[in-house]
């Protein structure tokens, strides 16, 4: 009896390692199919980084509510950006597409002005003139 035992233990044991053996494998398989996904991923960064230039002059992004229910009187809120400029490039700041083999990229970023406002009390431009509207967005900016 006990050496029927031992066999039928013996037998599961190599089943049961069989199975830790085939997990394992497949395992490290999709260790190595992980890897794979990682690098292609870190070329598409690499390649994204490589080609981004972002450039951006003036811009005003303004919100203006005109209901005195809410309130009682107009309002605005708004984010106004002077210039903001993020380039990659090589070493040799050209715009020249960077092969992939090359590790060093250089990054210039740069922002002159920004601003956030926020005026509770004002006159509503919406139903000012276009040519108004531009000449007071003009004192903004010099």
């Amino acid at each position: 009896m006990s050496q029927d035992l031992s066999e039928h233990y013996a037998e599961k044991f190599k089943r049961v390692q069989q199975k830790l053996d085939n997990l394992r494998n497949t395992a490290s398989d999709n260790l190595v199919h992980d890897n794979k996904e990682t690098a292609f991923v870190e070329r598409m960064k690499f390649q994204v980084m490589a080609n981004l230039v972002l450039t951006i002059r003036n811009l005003h992004i303004s919100y203006e509510m005109k209901s005195p229910i809410k309130l009682g009187h107009p309002f605005s809120f708004g984010f106004t950006l002077h210039y903001l400029e993020l380039t990659t490039a090589t070493g040799i700041k050209s715009n020249k597409q960077i092969k992939e083999e090359k590790l060093l990229i250089y990054r210039l970023n740069e922002m002159n002005s920004m601003s956030i406002y926020w005026n509770a009390d004002c006159k509503s431009r919406l139903d000012m003139p276009v040519k108004d509207v531009l000449r007071s967005s003009s004192k903004i900016w010099p």
